[in-house]
Protein backbone atom coordinates (compact mmCIF):
# COMPACT_ATOMS: atom_id res chain seq x y z
CA UNK A 1 0.00 0.00 0.00
CA UNK A 2 1.09 3.57 -0.60
CA UNK A 3 2.18 5.88 2.20
CA UNK A 4 2.95 9.57 2.08
CA UNK A 5 6.65 10.35 1.67
CA UNK A 6 7.24 14.10 1.88
CA UNK A 7 10.89 13.79 0.82
CA UNK A 8 9.98 11.87 -2.32
CA UNK A 9 7.35 14.40 -3.44
CA UNK A 10 9.78 17.23 -2.72
CA UNK A 11 12.21 15.51 -5.09
CA UNK A 12 9.50 15.14 -7.73
CA UNK A 13 8.91 18.90 -7.52
CA UNK A 14 12.52 19.77 -8.45
CA UNK A 15 14.22 16.78 -10.11
CA UNK A 16 14.65 17.19 -13.88
CA UNK A 17 13.88 13.50 -14.31
CA UNK A 18 10.20 14.30 -13.72
CA UNK A 19 10.03 17.55 -15.70
CA UNK A 20 8.06 16.14 -18.64
CA UNK A 21 5.57 14.53 -16.27
CA UNK A 22 5.28 17.71 -14.18
CA UNK A 23 4.70 19.84 -17.26
CA UNK A 24 2.14 17.40 -18.63
CA UNK A 25 0.33 17.31 -15.28
CA UNK A 26 0.26 21.11 -15.06
CA UNK A 27 -1.26 21.23 -18.54
CA UNK A 28 -3.87 18.63 -17.61
CA UNK A 29 -4.75 20.61 -14.50
CA UNK A 30 -5.03 23.86 -16.45
CA UNK A 31 -7.26 22.23 -19.08
CA UNK A 32 -9.50 20.24 -16.74
CA UNK A 33 -9.56 22.04 -13.46
CA UNK A 34 -10.14 25.67 -14.28
CA UNK A 35 -13.85 25.12 -13.79
CA UNK A 36 -16.19 23.60 -11.19
CA UNK A 37 -16.92 19.90 -11.20
CA UNK A 38 -19.42 18.83 -13.82
CA UNK A 39 -22.78 18.54 -12.06
CA UNK A 40 -24.31 15.09 -11.55
CA UNK A 41 -27.72 15.63 -13.17
CA UNK A 42 -30.69 13.28 -13.15
CA UNK A 43 -31.47 14.32 -16.73
CA UNK A 44 -28.08 12.89 -17.76
CA UNK A 45 -28.44 9.80 -15.58
CA UNK A 46 -31.69 8.66 -17.21
CA UNK A 47 -30.56 9.07 -20.85
CA UNK A 48 -28.95 5.64 -21.02
CA UNK A 49 -32.19 3.92 -20.00
CA UNK A 50 -34.15 5.92 -22.58
CA UNK A 51 -31.84 5.88 -25.62
CA UNK A 52 -28.85 3.65 -24.86
CA UNK A 53 -26.45 6.61 -24.96
CA UNK A 54 -23.63 6.27 -22.42
CA UNK A 55 -21.54 9.28 -23.36
CA UNK A 56 -23.73 12.08 -21.99
CA UNK A 57 -23.63 10.80 -18.41
CA UNK A 58 -20.20 9.20 -18.45
CA UNK A 59 -18.37 12.25 -19.83
CA UNK A 60 -19.26 14.24 -16.72
CA UNK A 61 -18.79 11.25 -14.40
CA UNK A 62 -15.26 10.54 -15.62
CA UNK A 63 -14.41 14.24 -15.87
CA UNK A 64 -14.90 14.60 -12.10
CA UNK A 65 -12.50 11.74 -11.50
CA UNK A 66 -9.90 13.07 -13.93
CA UNK A 67 -10.14 16.46 -12.25
CA UNK A 68 -9.68 14.81 -8.85
CA UNK A 69 -6.64 12.84 -10.03
CA UNK A 70 -4.94 15.95 -11.40
CA UNK A 71 -5.73 18.06 -8.33
CA UNK A 72 -4.62 15.38 -5.87
CA UNK A 73 -1.27 14.77 -7.56
CA UNK A 74 -0.68 18.52 -7.98
CA UNK A 75 -1.26 18.85 -4.23
CA UNK A 76 1.10 15.95 -3.50
CA UNK A 77 3.83 17.68 -5.49
CA UNK A 78 3.27 21.35 -4.68
CA UNK A 79 1.24 21.36 -1.44
CA UNK A 80 -0.56 24.58 -2.40
CA UNK A 81 -3.91 25.53 -0.91
CA UNK A 82 -5.64 26.05 -4.27
CA UNK A 83 -5.16 22.36 -5.08
CA UNK A 84 -6.35 21.25 -1.65
CA UNK A 85 -9.53 23.32 -1.86
CA UNK A 86 -10.36 22.13 -5.36
CA UNK A 87 -9.61 18.50 -4.46
CA UNK A 88 -11.87 18.60 -1.41
CA UNK A 89 -14.72 20.09 -3.44
CA UNK A 90 -14.38 17.27 -5.94
CA UNK A 91 -14.27 14.61 -3.23
CA UNK A 92 -17.44 16.09 -1.72
CA UNK A 93 -19.16 16.18 -5.11
CA UNK A 94 -18.28 12.54 -5.78
CA UNK A 95 -19.55 11.54 -2.34
CA UNK A 96 -22.81 13.29 -3.24
CA UNK A 97 -23.36 11.12 -6.32
CA UNK A 98 -26.49 8.99 -6.22
CA UNK A 99 -24.55 5.91 -7.34
CA UNK A 100 -20.89 5.33 -8.07
CA UNK A 101 -21.91 2.89 -10.81
CA UNK A 102 -22.48 4.19 -14.31
CA UNK A 103 -26.06 3.65 -15.55
CA UNK A 104 -24.98 1.03 -18.11
CA UNK A 105 -23.84 -1.20 -15.24
CA UNK A 106 -26.83 -0.71 -12.94
CA UNK A 107 -29.23 -3.63 -12.96
CA UNK A 108 -30.96 -3.26 -9.60
CA UNK A 109 -34.48 -1.81 -9.63
CA UNK A 110 -34.53 -0.51 -6.05
CA UNK A 111 -32.74 2.63 -4.89
CA UNK A 112 -30.67 0.85 -2.26
CA UNK A 113 -29.42 -1.69 -4.80
CA UNK A 114 -28.58 1.03 -7.29
CA UNK A 115 -26.74 3.14 -4.73
CA UNK A 116 -24.70 0.22 -3.42
CA UNK A 117 -24.04 -1.63 -6.70
CA UNK A 118 -20.36 -2.41 -7.29
CA UNK A 119 -19.13 -2.23 -10.86
CA UNK A 120 -15.78 -1.28 -12.40
CA UNK A 121 -16.23 2.38 -11.53
CA UNK A 122 -17.85 2.10 -8.12
CA UNK A 123 -14.91 -0.06 -7.05
CA UNK A 124 -12.52 2.47 -8.62
CA UNK A 125 -14.16 5.37 -6.82
CA UNK A 126 -13.99 3.63 -3.46
CA UNK A 127 -10.36 2.70 -4.02
CA UNK A 128 -9.24 6.13 -5.23
CA UNK A 129 -10.93 7.98 -2.38
CA UNK A 130 -9.48 5.51 0.14
CA UNK A 131 -5.99 5.94 -1.26
CA UNK A 132 -6.19 9.73 -1.35
CA UNK A 133 -7.33 10.15 2.25
CA UNK A 134 -4.70 7.63 3.40
CA UNK A 135 -1.95 9.58 1.64
CA UNK A 136 -3.23 13.05 2.57
CA UNK A 137 -5.61 12.49 5.48
CA UNK A 138 -3.89 14.75 7.98
CA UNK A 139 -3.81 17.54 5.37
CA UNK A 140 -7.52 17.34 4.59
CA UNK A 141 -10.47 18.63 6.60
CA UNK A 142 -11.76 16.06 9.08
CA UNK A 143 -15.27 16.36 7.67
CA UNK A 144 -14.01 15.36 4.21
CA UNK A 145 -12.05 12.39 5.56
CA UNK A 146 -14.98 11.18 7.66
CA UNK A 147 -17.39 11.54 4.73
CA UNK A 148 -15.13 9.41 2.54
CA UNK A 149 -14.85 6.71 5.20
CA UNK A 150 -18.63 6.63 5.60
CA UNK A 151 -19.38 6.47 1.87
CA UNK A 152 -16.71 3.88 1.04
CA UNK A 153 -17.83 1.69 3.93
CA UNK A 154 -21.53 1.67 2.97
CA UNK A 155 -21.08 1.55 -0.80
CA UNK A 156 -18.13 -0.86 -1.08
CA UNK A 157 -16.86 -2.53 2.09
CA UNK A 158 -20.13 -3.41 3.83
CA UNK A 159 -21.87 -4.05 0.51
CA UNK A 160 -19.22 -6.55 -0.55
CA UNK A 161 -19.35 -8.44 2.73
CA UNK A 162 -23.16 -8.65 2.77
CA UNK A 163 -23.39 -9.81 -0.87
CA UNK A 164 -22.66 -13.55 -1.20
CA UNK A 165 -21.17 -13.25 -4.70
CA UNK A 166 -20.92 -10.77 -7.55
CA UNK A 167 -21.04 -12.02 -11.14
CA UNK A 168 -17.66 -10.45 -11.85
CA UNK A 169 -15.95 -12.64 -9.24
CA UNK A 170 -16.14 -15.51 -11.74
CA UNK A 171 -15.75 -13.45 -14.94
CA UNK A 172 -13.09 -14.51 -17.43
CA UNK A 173 -12.41 -10.90 -18.39
CA UNK A 174 -10.90 -7.65 -17.13
CA UNK A 175 -13.89 -7.19 -14.78
CA UNK A 176 -12.63 -9.81 -12.36
CA UNK A 177 -9.24 -8.16 -11.84
CA UNK A 178 -10.42 -4.55 -11.97
CA UNK A 179 -13.24 -4.91 -9.46
CA UNK A 180 -11.38 -7.28 -7.13
CA UNK A 181 -8.23 -5.17 -6.99
CA UNK A 182 -10.06 -1.97 -6.20
CA UNK A 183 -12.42 -3.52 -3.67
CA UNK A 184 -9.30 -4.95 -2.01
CA UNK A 185 -7.74 -1.49 -1.96
CA UNK A 186 -10.74 -0.05 -0.13
CA UNK A 187 -10.48 -2.81 2.49
CA UNK A 188 -6.72 -2.54 2.90
CA UNK A 189 -6.74 1.23 3.35
CA UNK A 190 -9.90 1.76 5.40
CA UNK A 191 -10.79 -1.61 6.98
CA UNK A 192 -7.68 -3.81 7.07
CA UNK A 193 -9.11 -5.80 9.96
CA UNK A 194 -11.94 -6.97 7.64
CA UNK A 195 -9.74 -7.82 4.68
CA UNK A 196 -9.20 -11.47 5.75
CA UNK A 197 -12.98 -11.98 5.47
CA UNK A 198 -12.86 -10.81 1.84
CA UNK A 199 -9.52 -12.10 0.63
CA UNK A 200 -10.49 -15.62 -0.37
CA UNK A 201 -13.14 -14.28 -2.74
CA UNK A 202 -10.80 -11.64 -4.15
CA UNK A 203 -7.99 -14.14 -4.71
CA UNK A 204 -10.46 -16.43 -6.47
CA UNK A 205 -11.50 -13.55 -8.74
CA UNK A 206 -7.84 -13.06 -9.69
CA UNK A 207 -7.62 -16.75 -10.57
CA UNK A 208 -10.67 -16.38 -12.83
CA UNK A 209 -9.05 -13.39 -14.50
CA UNK A 210 -5.95 -15.45 -15.28
CA UNK A 211 -8.17 -18.12 -16.82
CA UNK A 212 -9.17 -15.58 -19.49
CA UNK A 213 -5.65 -15.93 -20.90
CA UNK A 214 -4.08 -18.84 -22.69
CA UNK A 215 -0.56 -19.89 -21.91
CA UNK A 216 0.73 -17.56 -24.65
CA UNK A 217 -0.31 -14.52 -22.60
CA UNK A 218 -2.40 -12.84 -25.32
CA UNK A 219 -5.17 -10.52 -24.19
CA UNK A 220 -8.07 -11.20 -26.56
CA UNK A 221 -9.88 -8.08 -25.36
CA UNK A 222 -7.19 -5.84 -26.84
CA UNK A 223 -4.22 -3.86 -25.55
CA UNK A 224 -6.26 -1.22 -23.72
CA UNK A 225 -7.92 -4.00 -21.71
CA UNK A 226 -4.54 -5.59 -21.01
CA UNK A 227 -3.49 -2.28 -19.48
CA UNK A 228 -6.72 -2.09 -17.51
CA UNK A 229 -7.24 -5.68 -16.42
CA UNK A 230 -3.68 -6.93 -16.07
CA UNK A 231 -2.69 -3.57 -14.63
CA UNK A 232 -5.16 -4.11 -11.81
CA UNK A 233 -4.01 -7.71 -11.38
CA UNK A 234 -0.49 -6.36 -10.87
CA UNK A 235 -1.69 -3.55 -8.61
CA UNK A 236 -3.58 -6.04 -6.43
CA UNK A 237 -0.35 -7.84 -5.65
CA UNK A 238 1.52 -4.56 -5.23
CA UNK A 239 -1.07 -3.55 -2.62
CA UNK A 240 -0.51 -6.80 -0.74
CA UNK A 241 3.22 -6.16 -0.31
CA UNK A 242 3.79 -5.42 3.36
CA UNK A 243 0.89 -7.57 4.52
CA UNK A 244 1.80 -10.75 2.64
CA UNK A 245 5.49 -11.69 2.25
CA UNK A 246 4.61 -13.95 -0.69
CA UNK A 247 2.59 -11.35 -2.60
CA UNK A 248 4.99 -11.15 -5.54
CA UNK A 249 5.58 -14.89 -5.96
CA UNK A 250 2.82 -14.96 -8.59
CA UNK A 251 5.11 -13.16 -11.03
CA UNK A 252 7.35 -16.22 -11.20
CA UNK A 253 4.54 -18.12 -12.93
CA UNK A 254 5.34 -18.74 -16.61
CA UNK A 255 1.87 -17.78 -17.79
CA UNK A 256 1.94 -14.52 -15.84
CA UNK A 257 5.36 -13.75 -17.30
CA UNK A 258 3.97 -14.30 -20.80
CA UNK A 259 1.09 -11.95 -20.04
CA UNK A 260 3.57 -9.36 -18.81
CA UNK A 261 5.31 -9.44 -22.21
CA UNK A 262 2.09 -8.95 -24.19
CA UNK A 263 2.55 -5.22 -24.70
CA UNK A 264 5.73 -5.58 -26.72
CA UNK A 265 4.39 -8.54 -28.69
CA UNK A 266 1.26 -6.67 -29.76
CA UNK A 267 3.08 -3.39 -30.49
CA UNK A 268 4.00 -2.82 -34.13
CA UNK A 269 6.38 -0.40 -35.80
CA UNK A 270 5.31 3.21 -35.76
CA UNK A 271 3.51 2.94 -32.44
CA UNK A 272 0.58 0.92 -33.85
CA UNK A 273 -0.99 -1.86 -31.85
CA UNK A 274 -2.84 -4.95 -33.02
CA UNK A 275 -6.40 -3.64 -33.11
CA UNK A 276 -8.31 -6.90 -32.89
CA UNK A 277 -11.41 -6.76 -30.65
CA UNK A 278 -12.09 -3.50 -28.81
CA UNK A 279 -8.48 -2.34 -28.82
CA UNK A 280 -7.12 1.18 -28.79
CA UNK A 281 -5.36 2.04 -32.11
CA UNK A 282 -1.99 3.09 -30.71
CA UNK A 283 0.59 1.20 -28.67
CA UNK A 284 0.48 3.55 -25.68
CA UNK A 285 1.74 2.25 -22.36
CA UNK A 286 0.82 3.08 -18.79
CA UNK A 287 4.07 4.31 -17.18
CA UNK A 288 3.33 2.87 -13.76
CA UNK A 289 2.56 -0.59 -15.09
CA UNK A 290 5.42 -0.68 -17.57
CA UNK A 291 8.08 0.43 -15.11
CA UNK A 292 6.76 -1.76 -12.30
CA UNK A 293 6.88 -4.82 -14.56
CA UNK A 294 10.34 -3.81 -15.74
CA UNK A 295 11.57 -3.84 -12.15
CA UNK A 296 10.14 -7.34 -11.70
CA UNK A 297 11.17 -8.93 -15.01
CA UNK A 298 14.18 -6.95 -16.21
CA UNK A 299 15.08 -7.66 -19.84
CA UNK A 300 12.00 -9.81 -20.41
CA UNK A 301 9.93 -6.61 -20.51
CA UNK A 302 10.73 -3.99 -23.13
CA UNK A 303 9.33 -0.48 -22.72
CA UNK A 304 8.62 1.72 -25.75
CA UNK A 305 9.95 5.26 -26.14
CA UNK A 306 8.57 7.67 -23.56
CA UNK A 307 6.68 9.41 -26.36
CA UNK A 308 4.34 6.40 -26.31
CA UNK A 309 3.26 6.97 -22.70
CA UNK A 310 -0.49 7.29 -22.19
CA UNK A 311 -1.51 10.93 -21.80
CA UNK A 312 -1.89 11.79 -18.14
CA UNK A 313 -5.42 13.00 -18.83
CA UNK A 314 -6.41 9.39 -19.53
CA UNK A 315 -4.98 8.01 -16.26
CA UNK A 316 -6.94 7.40 -13.09
CA UNK A 317 -5.38 8.56 -9.81
CA UNK A 318 -4.00 5.15 -8.88
CA UNK A 319 -2.04 4.95 -12.15
CA UNK A 320 -1.00 8.58 -12.18
CA UNK A 321 0.46 8.61 -8.68
CA UNK A 322 2.29 5.32 -9.29
CA UNK A 323 3.62 6.68 -12.56
CA UNK A 324 5.68 9.13 -10.53
CA UNK A 325 6.64 6.50 -7.94
CA UNK A 326 8.04 3.93 -10.37
CA UNK A 327 9.12 6.03 -13.35
CA UNK A 328 12.69 5.59 -14.58
CA UNK A 329 13.39 7.02 -18.07
CA UNK A 330 16.61 5.01 -18.37
CA UNK A 331 14.43 1.90 -18.81
CA UNK A 332 12.72 3.05 -22.01
CA UNK A 333 13.92 1.72 -25.35
CA UNK A 334 14.53 4.06 -28.28
CA UNK A 335 12.55 1.57 -30.37
CA UNK A 336 10.85 -1.70 -29.52
CA UNK A 337 12.18 -4.88 -31.14
CA UNK A 338 10.20 -6.05 -34.16
CA UNK A 339 7.33 -8.33 -33.22
CA UNK A 340 7.81 -11.71 -34.87
CA UNK A 341 5.88 -14.32 -32.99
CA UNK A 342 3.00 -16.74 -33.11
CA UNK A 343 0.59 -16.86 -30.19
CA UNK A 344 -0.89 -20.37 -30.47
CA UNK A 345 -3.71 -20.07 -27.95
CA UNK A 346 -4.99 -16.81 -29.40
CA UNK A 347 -4.05 -17.96 -32.92
CA UNK A 348 -2.39 -14.63 -33.67
CA UNK A 349 0.31 -14.51 -36.35
CA UNK A 350 2.62 -11.47 -36.14
CA UNK A 351 5.39 -10.68 -38.61
CA UNK A 352 7.44 -7.51 -39.00
CA UNK A 353 10.39 -6.56 -41.17
CA UNK A 354 11.84 -3.40 -42.69
CA UNK A 355 8.98 -3.16 -45.19
CA UNK A 356 5.76 -3.87 -43.27
CA UNK A 357 3.98 -5.17 -40.20
CA UNK A 358 1.40 -7.94 -40.46
CA UNK A 359 -1.04 -9.28 -37.88
CA UNK A 360 -3.50 -12.04 -38.78
CA UNK A 361 -5.80 -14.15 -36.64
CA UNK A 362 -7.86 -17.29 -36.33
CA UNK A 363 -9.75 -17.75 -33.08
CA UNK A 364 -13.53 -17.93 -32.60
CA UNK A 365 -16.44 -15.53 -32.60
CA UNK A 366 -17.25 -15.52 -28.90
CA UNK A 367 -14.02 -14.03 -27.63
CA UNK A 368 -14.19 -11.36 -24.92
CA UNK A 369 -15.08 -8.01 -26.56
CA UNK A 370 -15.61 -10.14 -29.64
CA UNK A 371 -15.66 -9.01 -33.24
CA UNK A 372 -16.68 -11.46 -35.96
CA UNK A 373 -13.25 -11.47 -37.56
CA UNK A 374 -11.97 -15.02 -38.12
CA UNK A 375 -9.21 -14.88 -40.75
CA UNK A 376 -8.98 -11.11 -40.57
CA UNK A 377 -5.73 -9.18 -40.66
CA UNK A 378 -4.13 -5.77 -40.68
CA UNK A 379 -1.08 -4.67 -42.66
CA UNK A 380 0.91 -1.56 -41.76
CA UNK A 381 3.47 0.36 -43.82
CA UNK A 382 5.29 3.52 -42.77
CA UNK A 383 3.47 3.72 -39.45
CA UNK A 384 -0.05 3.47 -40.86
CA UNK A 385 -2.58 0.70 -41.26
CA UNK A 386 -2.98 0.38 -45.03
CA UNK A 387 -5.28 -2.63 -44.78
CA UNK A 388 -6.85 -2.07 -41.44
CA UNK A 389 -8.80 -3.41 -38.52
CA UNK A 390 -10.96 -0.46 -37.55
CA UNK A 391 -11.14 -1.52 -33.91
CA UNK A 392 -13.37 -0.28 -31.14
CA UNK A 393 -16.53 1.73 -31.72
CA UNK A 394 -18.40 4.05 -29.36
CA UNK A 395 -19.87 2.24 -26.37
CA UNK A 396 -23.65 2.38 -26.19
CA UNK A 397 -26.34 0.01 -24.98
CA UNK A 398 -26.72 -1.15 -28.59
CA UNK A 399 -22.99 -1.77 -28.90
CA UNK A 400 -23.23 -4.52 -26.27
CA UNK A 401 -26.61 -5.88 -27.26
CA UNK A 402 -26.58 -9.30 -28.94
CA UNK A 403 -29.36 -8.14 -31.28
CA UNK A 404 -27.47 -5.12 -32.63
CA UNK A 405 -23.74 -5.55 -31.92
CA UNK A 406 -22.83 -7.29 -35.17
CA UNK A 407 -24.85 -4.97 -37.35
CA UNK A 408 -22.19 -2.36 -36.57
CA UNK A 409 -19.38 -2.03 -39.07
CA UNK A 410 -16.49 -2.47 -36.65
CA UNK A 411 -17.97 -5.50 -34.90
CA UNK A 412 -19.41 -7.56 -37.76
CA UNK A 413 -17.30 -9.29 -40.37
CA UNK A 414 -18.62 -6.80 -42.94
CA UNK A 415 -16.09 -4.33 -41.51
CA UNK A 416 -13.13 -6.72 -41.73
CA UNK A 417 -10.87 -7.99 -44.49
CA UNK A 418 -12.57 -11.35 -44.88
CA UNK A 419 -14.73 -12.95 -47.60
CA UNK A 420 -18.48 -12.52 -48.00
CA UNK A 421 -20.04 -15.83 -49.13
CA UNK A 422 -23.47 -16.00 -50.73
CA UNK A 423 -24.09 -12.49 -49.43
CA UNK A 424 -23.57 -13.72 -45.86
CA UNK A 425 -21.26 -12.51 -43.13
CA UNK A 426 -19.63 -14.44 -40.31
CA UNK A 427 -21.80 -15.46 -37.37
CA UNK A 428 -21.36 -14.84 -33.65
CA UNK A 429 -20.80 -17.69 -31.21
CA UNK A 430 -18.08 -19.99 -29.95
CA UNK A 431 -19.06 -22.65 -32.49
CA UNK A 432 -18.07 -20.29 -35.31
CA UNK A 433 -14.32 -20.70 -35.28
CA UNK A 434 -11.18 -21.31 -37.27
CA UNK A 435 -10.23 -24.96 -37.81
CA UNK A 436 -7.03 -26.70 -38.90
CA UNK A 437 -4.98 -23.72 -37.75
CA UNK A 438 -1.24 -23.99 -38.23
CA UNK A 439 1.87 -21.89 -38.43
CA UNK A 440 5.22 -22.79 -39.92
CA UNK A 441 7.94 -20.19 -40.23
CA UNK A 442 6.49 -17.23 -42.10
CA UNK A 443 3.30 -19.01 -43.15
CA UNK A 444 -0.02 -19.03 -41.29
CA UNK A 445 -2.98 -21.15 -42.36
CA UNK A 446 -6.55 -21.55 -41.09
CA UNK A 447 -9.78 -23.00 -42.40
CA UNK A 448 -12.18 -20.11 -41.77
CA UNK A 449 -15.37 -21.46 -43.39
CA UNK A 450 -16.71 -22.60 -40.03
CA UNK A 451 -17.22 -18.94 -39.12
CA UNK A 452 -19.94 -18.64 -41.78
CA UNK A 453 -22.15 -21.64 -41.17
CA UNK A 454 -21.37 -22.91 -44.67
CA UNK A 455 -20.29 -26.48 -45.39
CA UNK A 456 -17.00 -27.48 -46.95
CA UNK A 457 -13.76 -25.63 -46.37
CA UNK A 458 -12.13 -22.27 -47.00
CA UNK A 459 -8.44 -22.38 -46.23
CA UNK A 460 -6.89 -18.94 -45.90
CA UNK A 461 -3.08 -18.77 -46.02
CA UNK A 462 -0.78 -15.84 -45.28
CA UNK A 463 2.78 -15.98 -46.59
CA UNK A 464 4.99 -13.23 -45.19
CA UNK A 465 7.74 -12.49 -47.74
CA UNK A 466 10.48 -9.86 -47.68
CA UNK A 467 8.50 -7.05 -49.28
CA UNK A 468 5.04 -8.50 -49.72
CA UNK A 469 2.34 -10.67 -48.20
CA UNK A 470 0.52 -13.28 -50.27
CA UNK A 471 -3.02 -14.10 -49.20
CA UNK A 472 -4.51 -17.25 -50.69
CA UNK A 473 -8.09 -18.44 -50.22
CA UNK A 474 -8.80 -22.01 -51.32
CA UNK A 475 -12.53 -22.71 -51.55
CA UNK A 476 -13.97 -26.23 -51.44
CA UNK A 477 -17.67 -25.63 -50.86
CA UNK A 478 -20.31 -28.36 -50.75
CA UNK A 479 -22.80 -26.24 -52.69
CA UNK A 480 -22.38 -24.03 -55.75
CA UNK A 481 -22.09 -20.45 -54.41
CA UNK A 482 -24.31 -17.68 -55.74
CA UNK A 483 -21.68 -15.07 -54.97
CA UNK A 484 -18.18 -14.75 -53.53
CA UNK A 485 -16.75 -11.38 -52.58
CA UNK A 486 -13.23 -10.90 -51.26
CA UNK A 487 -13.44 -7.82 -49.06
CA UNK A 488 -10.51 -5.67 -47.99
CA UNK A 489 -10.82 -2.70 -45.64
CA UNK A 490 -8.72 0.47 -45.59
CA UNK A 491 -8.72 3.96 -44.11
CA UNK A 492 -7.46 5.24 -47.48
CA UNK A 493 -9.11 5.26 -50.89
CA UNK A 494 -7.03 3.18 -53.34
CA UNK A 495 -6.41 4.20 -56.95
CA UNK A 496 -7.55 1.47 -59.39
CA UNK A 497 -5.21 0.19 -62.08
CA UNK A 498 -5.37 -2.90 -64.27
CA UNK A 499 -5.33 -5.82 -61.82
CA UNK A 500 -4.17 -3.52 -59.03
CA UNK A 501 -5.36 -1.29 -56.23
CA UNK A 502 -2.74 1.31 -55.36
CA UNK A 503 -2.23 3.20 -52.13
CA UNK A 504 0.61 5.58 -51.33
CA UNK A 505 2.38 2.88 -49.33
CA UNK A 506 1.23 -0.42 -50.85
CA UNK A 507 -0.20 -2.16 -53.89
CA UNK A 508 -2.74 -5.01 -53.90
CA UNK A 509 -2.57 -7.23 -56.97
CA UNK A 510 -5.42 -9.52 -58.07
CA UNK A 511 -6.52 -11.46 -61.15
CA UNK A 512 -8.58 -8.97 -63.15
CA UNK A 513 -9.97 -11.75 -65.35
CA UNK A 514 -11.62 -13.38 -62.35
CA UNK A 515 -12.55 -10.49 -60.07
CA UNK A 516 -14.34 -7.17 -60.54
CA UNK A 517 -13.35 -4.36 -58.13
CA UNK A 518 -15.61 -1.83 -56.44
CA UNK A 519 -15.02 0.58 -53.57
CA UNK A 520 -17.57 2.11 -51.19
CA UNK A 521 -17.02 4.64 -48.43
CA UNK A 522 -18.54 4.24 -44.97
CA UNK A 523 -18.36 6.52 -41.95
CA UNK A 524 -17.31 4.96 -38.66
CA UNK A 525 -16.80 6.43 -35.21
CA UNK A 526 -13.83 4.92 -33.40
CA UNK A 527 -13.87 5.45 -29.64
CA UNK A 528 -10.31 6.82 -29.72
CA UNK A 529 -9.96 8.26 -33.25
CA UNK A 530 -13.35 9.91 -33.61
CA UNK A 531 -15.22 9.84 -36.91
CA UNK A 532 -13.25 8.37 -39.80
CA UNK A 533 -13.85 7.30 -43.38
CA UNK A 534 -13.56 3.58 -44.04
CA UNK A 535 -13.21 2.20 -47.55
CA UNK A 536 -14.69 -1.23 -48.26
CA UNK A 537 -12.90 -2.72 -51.26
CA UNK A 538 -14.82 -5.60 -52.81
CA UNK A 539 -13.30 -7.95 -55.35
CA UNK A 540 -16.31 -9.85 -56.65
CA UNK A 541 -15.76 -13.22 -58.31
CA UNK A 542 -17.01 -13.04 -61.92
CA UNK A 543 -17.73 -16.79 -62.02
CA UNK A 544 -17.83 -18.13 -58.46
CA UNK A 545 -17.13 -21.85 -58.17
CA UNK A 546 -17.47 -24.50 -55.48
CA UNK A 547 -13.75 -25.21 -55.87
CA UNK A 548 -11.66 -22.17 -56.62
CA UNK A 549 -8.47 -20.45 -55.50
CA UNK A 550 -8.19 -16.71 -54.98
CA UNK A 551 -4.70 -15.30 -54.65
CA UNK A 552 -3.73 -11.73 -53.72
CA UNK A 553 -0.37 -10.09 -53.24
CA UNK A 554 0.07 -6.95 -51.14
CA UNK A 555 3.44 -5.30 -51.70
CA UNK A 556 4.81 -2.56 -49.48
CA UNK A 557 6.12 0.60 -51.13
CA UNK A 558 9.86 0.72 -51.74
CA UNK A 559 10.37 3.34 -49.03
CA UNK A 560 8.54 1.17 -46.45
Amino acid sequence: MLTYDAAFWSTVKTDGKYKNFRDALAEVYANLCGKPAHPARYSDFKIYFETGDRKTFEDGYHARRRQLAAAAVMFLIHGEEQYRVYMQDLIWAICDEYSWCVPAHIHASDAEGQIKAIDLFASETGFVLSEIITLLGDQLDAAVVNRVKYEVHRRVIARFLETPVYWWETARSNWAAVCACQVAGAFLYLAPELFPQARQRLDAAMDCFLESFGGDGACLEGLSYWIYGFGMFVMYHELLVGTDPNALEIFKDEKVANIAAFFQKSSLRGGITVTFADAQPNALYDPWLGHYLKKIYGDLVKLPPLSQALPLARLRFSSMVRGFLYFDPSENETELPLSNCYLPDAQWFLRENGAYSLAAKGGHNAEPHNHNDIGSFLLCVNGRQVLCDIGVGVYTKQYFSAETRYTMLGNGSQGHSVPIINGGYQRAGAEYRAEQVSQSGDTFTADILGAYGEKGSLVRTFEALEHSVIITDEYALEQQPSAIVERFVSYEMPAPEAGKLVWRDAVLEYDAERFTPSVSEEKYENNFMGKVSVYLIDLTAIAPQRAMTARFRVTAAANG
